[in-house]
């Protein structure tokens, strides 16, 4: 595991982004924004379907929401990768990291059971509010996680 790590910090196009002036920061910014964009799509959709955002358009939301918050995985996805290419070897090694990817995996399960479960339904049901309310937390968690990185 450490020889593949190691062998990712390694290419050349990872040396260029770790040495580069502007480059590191332009991909963290995108990455803060892509994280910006998912986690804006999914707070407003849970909190309507927990009842603490008014209204009572959660379903109108959920749709609206989906494409955005789509968007913003994928390039929080990509960015995210390319940030961990820098420093691969530490970040494996780092509990707020390591609790990051145990989070999202659980945050992505819920949203797979929501889709599965609940998607179709057209009234709030304390189930579906459990689970807005489990990625809410879930989600929250894994944006601390991610900013805990930053410090170590």
């Amino acid at each position: 595991m450490n020889a593949l790590l190691a062998a990712i910090e390694g290419w050349d196009w990872v040396i260029a982004l770790r040495r580069s002036l502007w480059g590191y920061g332009a991909l963290n910014a995108a990455h803060i924004a892509s994280i910006g964009l998912l986690l804006g799509s999914i707070i407003n959709v849970d909190l309507r379907m927990i009842g603490l955002w008014r209204g009572d358009r959660w379903r109108e939301g959920l749709r609206e929401a989906l494409p955005l918050a789509k968007a913003g995985f994928v390039l929080a996805v990509i960015t995210g990768t390319l940030l961990f290419a820098v420093r691969a070897g530490r970040y494996v090694d780092m509990t707020p990291f390591r609790l990051k990817m145990g989070l999202l995996v659980l945050a992505l399960i819920n949203i797979w059971l929501f889709h599965k479960r609940f998607y179709t339904h057209d009234i709030r049901t304390p189930a579906m509010r459990a689970s807005a309310l489990a990625s809410l937390l879930l989600w929250l968690g894994v944006l601390g996680a991610g900013r805990a990185i930053g410090f170590l």
